[in-house]
């Protein structure tokens, strides 16, 4: 028997990486390589989009504003769309987003601000 060794091995395209519990089938590798171009594609969006906030009167409203838009270009990025209207209804979410703009509010600089809005 002979073994080699290699620093990398590229898996073929339909080698199963993981159990999709809802779909009830294999994730292959092709689907994890879509996944993580949609979810690069999301994160540019996003730092974008973060860029582009003005934090001058950052309130409730400017961060429920900025996830609702979020969540829109998540589902032209994905097709899934996350039902972001009824997450802002939800009291919990509300005392969540609140302490979130407190939060921001409260950082020293945009630059800081903008990474605490993207995570």
């Amino acid at each position: 028997m002979n073994l080699s060794t290699a620093d990398t091995i590229t898996p073929p395209s339909d080698a199963w990486v993981d159990w999709d519990a809802k779909t009830q089938k294999f994730d292959t590798v092709a689907d994890a390589t879509a996944s993580k171009t949609l979810i690069s594609q999301f994160n540019t969006e996003l730092q974008t989009a973060s860029n582009a906030v003005s934090f001058t009167n950052f309130n409730f409203s400017a961060l429920s504003n900025f996830l609702t838009n979020q969540g829109s270009q998540y589902a032209t990025i994905t097709g899934d769309t996350p039902d972001v209207a009824s997450a802002l209804a939800n009291a919990d979410t509300q005392t969540e987003v609140a302490n979130e703009v407190n939060t921001i509010k409260g950082l020293g600089n945009n630059a800081a601000k903008r990474t605490e809005l993207r995570t």
